[in-house]
C-alpha cells in the first residue's frame, strides 16, 4: 500500500490521512509526503518525483513477489 501526501493539501486534510495511514493494517504500506505539494500530485510542480517514486516503488514490490504480476 503506498500513500502519497501533498502537505498543503486543501481538500484531504494531511493530519487525516496520515492517521488513515496509521489504521492500515498492512505491514507492506509507505508513506510519502512532499512538503508544499497539493492535492493532485502528478500535476504539482513536483510531478517529476512523485512519478519516479511511484515508478521506484513499484520496482521494489515487483522485486518481492519475484518478478511474478
Amino acid at each position: 500500500f503506498l500513500l502519497l501526501l501533498g502537505t498543503a493539501d486543501r481538500l484531504v486534510y494531511p493530519a487525516r490521512s496520515r492517521a488513515f495511514f496509521g489504521r492500515v493494517p498492512s505491514g507492506r504500506k509507505q508513506l510519502l509526503e512532499y512538503d508544499g505539494a497539493y492535492h493532485e500530485l502528478h500535476n504539482d510542480i513536483i510531478r517529476d518525483r512523485v512519478c519516479c517514486d511511484i515508478c521506484e516503488w513499484l520496482v521494489r514490490r515487483i522485486a518481492e513477489m519475484g518478478g511474478r504480476h
